[in-house]
């Protein structure tokens, strides 16, 4: 798979499929499901969102001409993936550097 800048990918139309909605704090977030089609082969993929989405609305989906399956939603989510995991390892390792601590006293 060749990496190319985000600035080089290419722009398809998209259509919202699903749409679920959950109250959050501030308010509702919508989990919006979507497909975009790249020559002839079908894409998909979801998006958190606070902004109001409905099934079959229009979006627009950035996708890597390389790797159609990679679009902007699915690399944003892979990247909250890395910090939430990397949060979880941090605060791991203070909890385990706080009871070794405390153990040795």
């Amino acid at each position: 798979m060749r990496w190319q800048r985000k600035t080089d990918w290419q722009s398809a139309d998209g259509t919202v499929t699903d749409v679920e909605v959950a109250q959050g704090r501030g308010g509702p977030i919508y989990t919006v499901s979507f497909n975009y089609k790249v020559g002839e082969h079908w894409y998909g993929g979801f998006f958190s969102s606070t902004s109001e989405y409905r099934k079959d609305d229009a979006i627009s989906v950035q996708y890597d001409p390389a790797d159609p399956n990679r679009n902007e939603y699915t690399v944003a989510a892979s990247r909250a993936h890395l910090w939430a995991a990397l949060v979880i390892v941090i605060v791991a390792a203070l909890v385990i550097w706080i009871a070794v601590s405390s153990g040795s006293r």
